[in-house]
């Protein structure tokens, strides 16, 4: 018998009831539930106590520490020799022993502690709270804080603390971040301190030892990281929370609090009598069983604990409760499984075929026709599904035909480089391909639904309702199947040109015009270009020849035309036919050159021959053009003729010019020479004279010594033209040199007329560079000469020879200067010989004034410096009296 659809519900509906039945056994769970609950809490606490354990080992472990390092010698002999006044009473020692044997155990015991990371001594005798030792750890470094880094520390808590503490006592702090100078030097560094009176007498502690702790390790190997857990102090502030901007949070001036997340321990921080709970919170909108152990600090408070605790979430147990009742639950979950099993499997040979046709009818809404062939029972269901698959089948055939021609069209018109619109009679835009978006400047049919008119320019737009109207109306119109070349307006509102065709047709009814364009743009650009081209080329004053890759002459230009006297008519073949000959293989070997290294273009230089045979010289430029895969050369080629002849003229212009300069610099010298011979002469019979005859230098002092100045100065400037006529032929020899050095050997020169002319040289440090030697010398007797020259003899005169800084000479140079009262005389045959030298080796010199006051300026480059000389105190120089005249140069 076949069963209707009204049966085979009620049959499903029966079948839960029998599922529904078989939950009585839920009871048996609950029961269950409750025994693993407590193992898993009994576990929670075990574990939680070992962590507790663990943590107080280490904490008395700092408490022993605290305790051995308290009962040294030497802490305690060093207190009390401070307090006799530098000397244990004890041990004799000095205060300075016992401080350093004190800072060198501390920091050995700071390095075998890697927790540490502070040891101090603290006064409580003479200045109270003033630290007297600190050892310290700096990364890996341990080091004693210098006296002048230490701390007053007698406003610290703990330091008040500790005072009031009885010998033997210690006080353990509440851990917090570090602070030095009032401000957290880091979060990583949560810190303990222990400290512990010192250094007893009468009653009395001397000092206090602190052992700053670093507890993060310590804290971090107690927390729990799958379970949320908490380490709180005294007060219920976290030390550590899963969420770190709780953590600590009381420095920061803010409230985070054990007993404000979990309101149920609120009263239990103030219980003493309880080390111990176990109990249900609720945290953050679920339940948890929680166990809280208390660890006492180090020290004789029971007010200083810390507290761990632990959550544990109850859903976390249901894996335990289901290991437990596995074995006591299979024939349960057997009897449930066969009867569940063969519900889905009724309910699913029953509903299935609905389902499927729920699907595919809304597959069908979507515009999906296929359907499966499926076996089906012959009853309503059945029939519903032929019909369904017999309309899906019709609809598919129907859309593959549609999809197949709009792909067709589709593709035609997106391949299509023109751009093709579709409009209606309203003027509407109804579609557009994708060269037609592309050359107005759309996407994504942003065109489709605008006017025809928002493509045209202002001026067409009013033309174009006319003509398009008195179509529709007579079909008469001189647009409609037409080419033209009309302006059109891009979406940014530039204009172009474009070629424009359109027709119109019929479609379900409508009429529909079909519009294509054409980009004339490039089209234009190109035309233009070329016809500019072709004007330069033509108009250029240089030759210009367009050859193919075989050499083959395309064009010249009519300058080249011209230049190689040739007339319109004549007919040239190739380049053969313009190279000289002798020209030719070195011409063709350069263009050559430039395939075999890829490069943009190349220079060099030829000779063109002419059409009556003779060659003139040319500057080519050679470049390579592609065009459509074809190589081409463009040569641009300046006549040289007239610029060789130029360079010839100058070369004999140069050669009879050098003549003429070393035929000058000879007759320099030989009349130099010459002169130089009779003014030395003059001033032995001047000197002879005057020995002979000492009456007549007793008569006659001071045109003698004016008569013998005026020699003494003609002798000089004679060897000063010399030197300068020298100058022109002799090389500049670079060599390290001193100034400090080459200075005194000058003033040892000068000293005779620098004393007779009372004029004092102040010397200070100067630099070193590399010169000529010889050179340097003369710029220092020059400039020295040139303050001679100033001088007055009856009034004492100074200068100033001194280095120059980089506010004067640029970064690139060194420098040096001589300043004093005194005006040189650039134009003078000494300053023009200094500027010499110093142009010579690539420097400058300028006279800056300042009053009465000179100073001569020499910058140099600082390639030839090697760095200042040692640096040396002022030093000046004043010569003793003897002969003013100074002794002859040999190197002049």
């Amino acid at each position: 018998m076949r069963l209707t659809l009204t049966q085979k519900v009620t049959l499903l509906s029966a079948l839960c009831v029998v599922v529904t039945s078989l939950l009585v056994g839920a009871g048996f769970l609950h029961q269950a539930s409750t025994l693993v609950q407590e193992r898993a809490t009994t576990a929670l606490h075990t574990s939680l106590l070992q962590r507790a354990d663990e943590m107080s080992r280490s904490l008395l472990q700092y408490q022993s520490d605290i305790r051995f390092l308290a009962l040294l010698p030497a802490l305690d002999g060093y207190l009390l020799s401070m307090q006799a006044g530098g000397k244990s009473p004890r041990t004799g020692l000095d205060t300075s022993v016992l401080h350093n044997a004190l800072s060198a155990i501390l920091r050995a015991r700071l390095q075998a502690i890697p927790e540490y990371f502070q040891l101090r001594v603290i006064d409580n005798a003479d200045h109270p709270g003033m630290e007297l030792l600190r050892v310290e750890r700096n990364g890996k470094n341990i080091r004693e804080v210098p006296a002048a880094f230490l701390q007053d520390k007698s406003d610290r808590y703990y330091f008040k603390a500790t005072q009031q503490l009885k010998q033997g006592e210690i006080y353990a702090s509440p851990i917090d971040l570090n602070q030095e100078h009032g401000e957290i030097e880091t979060e990583q560094l949560r810190t303990l301190r222990l400290a512990m009176p010192v250094g007893w007498s009468n009653g009395k502690a001397l000092g206090l030892l602190v052992i700053n702790i670093n507890v993060a390790a310590l804290l971090d190997r107690s927390v729990v990281v799958h379970d949320p857990f908490f380490i709180t102090n005294a007060t219920g502030d976290y030390l550590y929370h899963p969420n770190p901007a709780y953590r600590f949070a009381f420095e920061k001036g803010e409230s985070h609090r054990l007993q404000d997340d979990m309101p149920a321990y609120a009263g239990w921080f103030q219980s003493p009598q309880y080390s111990q709970l176990n109990q249900e919170v609720h945290y953050q909108g679920n339940d948890y069983y929680a166990s809280l152990v208390k660890v006492y600090l180090p020290g004789s408070d029971r007010n200083s604990f810390l507290t761990l605790t632990q959550l544990v979430p109850f859903v976390s147990m249901t894996d335990a409760l289901q290991q437990l009742l596995l074995n006591a639950g299979l024939w349960f979950f057997a009897v449930l499984l066969l009867g569940t099993t063969a519900c889905i499997l009724l309910m699913r040979r029953s509903l299935l075929p609905l389902v499927a046709m729920s699907s595919w009818v809304q597959r069908y809404a979507e515009g999906e026709y296929h359907l499966p062939h499926q076996p089906m029972p012959h009853d309503e269901i059945g029939t519903l599904y032929t019909g369904l698959r017999r309309l899906g089948q019709a609809l598919r055939r129907r859309e593959r035909a549609l999809q197949a021609n709009e792909a067709k069209l589709q593709t035609v018109l997106d391949t299509v480089i023109s751009g093709i619109l579709t409009v209606n009679e309203q003027g509407t835009i109804e579609s557009a391909n994708a060269a037609a978006e592309q050359l107005f400047g759309y996407r994504n049919n942003a065109m489709v639904g605008l006017h025809i008119k928002i493509l045209m320019p202002e001026s067409s737009a009013e033309r174009h309702d006319e003509l398009f109207q008195r179509y529709l109306t007579d079909g008469h119109s001189d647009i409609i199947g037409l080419l033209r070349h009309v302006t059109a307006r891009h979406r940014d509102g530039h204009e172009f040109p474009i070629c424009l065709s359109i027709n119109d047709t019929w479609y379900n009814n409508q009429r529909l015009f079909v519009v294509g364009i054409q980009d004339l743009s490039a089209l234009q650009e190109a035309e233009k270009m070329n016809a500019r081209l072709g004007r330069l080329i033509q108009a250029s004053s240089n030759e210009i020849l367009i050859l193919d890759s075989d050499f083959n002459l395309l064009e010249l230009n009519h300058s080249a035309m011209a230049n190689l006297g040739y007339s319109s008519s004549h007919v040239i073949n190739d380049l053969y036919a313009i190279v000289a000959p002798h020209a030719l293989e070195q011409t063709l070997q350069s263009l050559r050159s430039l395939l075999q290294r890829r490069g943009l273009d190349t220079q060099f230089e030829s000779y063109f021959k002419r059409a009556d045979g003779t060659n003139y010289p040319v500057e080519i430029r050679a470049f390579l053009l592609h065009d459509k895969e074809q190589m081409r050369w463009a040569l641009l080629a300046l006549d040289i003729s007239e610029r060789q002849q130029q360079h010839r003229t100058l070369n004999h212009y140069v050669q009879q010019l050098e003549v003429s300069n070393r035929e000058l610099v000879e007759f320099t010298s030989l009349a130099t020479t010459n002169l130089q011979q009779p003014v030395q002469q003059a001033m032995r019979l001047l000197q002879q004279l005057l020995e002979t005859n000492p009456a007549l230098q007793q008569r006659l002092p001071q045109p003698a010594q004016q008569l013998r100045n005026l020699l003494q100065g003609m002798d000089f400037t004679l060897r000063e033209l010399l030197l300068l006529n020298r100058m022109h032929i002799r090389p500049t020899n670079p060599v390290r040199l001193d100034l400090n050095q080459l200075v005194d050997e000058v003033l040892h020169e000068l000293q005779e007329r620098l004393q007779l002319a009372r004029l004092r040289v102040h010397l200070q440090p100067l630099p070193t560079l590399l010169a000529d030697r010889e050179q340097m010398m003369q710029l220092l007797r020059e400039l020295l000469h040139a303050a001679l020259l100033a001088c007055r003899p009856e009034l004492p005169n100074e200068v100033y020879l001194h280095a120059l800084g980089s506010d004067v000479c640029a970064t690139n140079e060194t420098g040096f200067a001589l300043r004093g009262a005194f005006a040189p005389v650039m134009e003078s045959i000494g300053m023009v010989l200094c500027r010499r030298i110093v142009a010579r080796h690539q420097g400058h010199l300028r006279l800056q004034l300042n009053g009465s006051d000179s100073e001569i300026r020499i910058c140099l480059p600082n390639h030839h410096s090697l760095g200042p000389a040692p640096s040396e105190p002022p030093t000046s120089h004043t010569q003793p009296n003897h002969n003013p005249i100074a002794p002859a140069d040999p190197d002049r």
